[in-house]
């Protein structure tokens, strides 16, 4: 579940399918990830053989939200409902946005890819922030154990600086801070 930052919606998971409350009016709609991906379905009942999806994030001003499930990530437009994108990767773990919305980091094991999400036809990889190993790059550790980068364990939870110039990321006791270059 997840509420945006204006506290004007919010997005729950219900199997393949996230719903999308406008805290507002009370109107209710749905993303199905089985059907066309630009048209919003009616209600209906989930099937068994869609992977469910783990978790929900909005972009700081609200304007995208992402789903992930799988290894994929699904980034809607939260005013059209159209869907913008999908991302593939790993599977997946937790998902944030940069405060500009031009990054989605998503969590893959004991990584973290970020991907340009806004510019038209790009959709690619920005960078991967591998694990146990140091990469060149825009973003680096800037705090943490130099000596091992790796995380011990999944990545469980990550969030970008106000800025958009760090990048914190979460697993059992670990945290790692990473900043831009």
């Amino acid at each position: 579940m997840a509420l945006s930052a204006a506290g004007t919606q919010l997005a729950a998971i219900c199997g393949h399918v996230v719903f999308l409350w406008e805290v507002t009016t009370g109107q209710i709609t749905q993303l199905d990830l089985q059907m066309n991906p630009n048209v919003m379905p009616a209600l209906r009942r989930p099937t068994t053989s869609v992977k469910s999806i783990s978790t929900v994030s909005f972009s700081r001003d609200g304007t995208r939200l992402a789903a992930v499930r799988g290894n994929s990530a699904i980034v809607w437009a939260v005013d059209t409902r159209q869907e913008l994108g999908r991302y593939h990767s790993e599977p997946i773990g937790p998902a944030a946005f940069s405060p500009d919305i031009y990054r989605l980091a998503m969590a893959a094991g004991k990584s973290v890819s970020i991907w340009d999400v806004v510019t038209p036809g790009n959709g690619g990889k920005v960078e991967k922030i591998p694990a146990g190993r140091r990469k060149r790059g825009s973003f680096r550790l800037v705090h943490g154990n130099f000596g091992d980068l790796s995380h011990p364990a999944e990545i469980k939870a990550m969030a970008f600086s106000p800025d958009g110039v760090r990048l914190a990321t979460v697993s059992g006791m670990t945290a790692r801070l990473w900043g831009g270059q």
